[in-house]
């Protein structure tokens, strides 16, 4: 399921749009393509294989969005259903289990930012999209885009759509926590016993897969940060 949804069923239909001579594809991609342990999870594994394979279509104009944590200001974490325990819950407990030592980085986007740019990126001649160059980010990483032929460089275009702040797990649910009127009471808890829980059922967007990239972010000497300026600017700096 994971290879049909993330891999073969968006590259099919970038294709078939190449074919017809139609249209700007849009890819939204994620920054677990970045992680250590990105090439070991299904998710992130078939997200960077379409990402790699759309950068080779030689018609399509293509723009990927490599997105972030993403939540929602009346819904909490996007991509819970309703009902289920979610990220922002964790915070509204007498003890908040934290994965780890709290100090996985995270850039949290607002979706409806989100979308405005995406949407903006839809609309505006392909010609005319501001490039995402080379860039040094925190911990002295660098993150780049994907080196592709210069008969594509008019075409493709590789963005950072993240949020403008970097945070770790730990004050992101002390942010959630002072925002409900609370005091955060963290409890580390082992990677290693998440993942077992996890195991048996998944917290909506909190599943073994986020976990295990987490964990992979936290013990890397360089951890994966984005670049926000280029997409955070696509509106103008006083884009609302």
């Amino acid at each position: 399921a994971m290879m049909a949804v993330n891999y073969s069923a968006p590259l099919a239909a970038a294709r078939a749009c190449e074919a017809l001579g139609f249209g700007h594809w849009i890819q939204g991609s994620t920054q677990a393509t970045k992680a250590e342990r990105g090439g070991q999870v299904p998710y992130s594994r078939w997200k960077a294989m379409c990402d790699f394979s759309l950068a080779r279509l030689d018609k399509l104009p293509v723009s990927v969005a490599i997105m972030g944590l993403l939540y929602c200001k009346q819904e909490g974490i996007v991509g819970q259903k309703g009902g289920t325990l979610n990220m922002v819950d964790l915070s509204l407990l007498p003890l908040t289990p934290i994965m780890g030592d709290g100090s996985a980085p995270l850039q949290p986007l607002e979706v409806g930012d989100a979308a405005d740019r995406i949407a903006f990126l839809a609309l505006m001649c392909s010609r005319d999209r501001p490039n995402q160059d080379w860039h040094k980010g925190a911990g002295g990483h660098i993150s780049q885009t994907p080196r592709v032929s210069h008969s594509r460089m008019y075409t493709i275009r590789f963005y950072d759509a993240v949020g403008p702040e970097t945070m770790s797990m730990l004050e992101m649910q002390r942010r959630f926590a002072r925002l409900n009127g609370r005091t955060l009471r963290p409890v580390h808890v082992d990677y290693r016993n998440f993942e077992c829980v996890l195991n048996v059922a998944s917290l909506g967007n909190l599943n073994r897969q986020f976990v295990s990239l987490l964990r992979s972010e936290q013990d890397s000497k360089k951890p994966i940060v984005g670049n926000p300026q280029v997409f955070k600017n696509l509106l103008g700096p006083d884009a609302r």
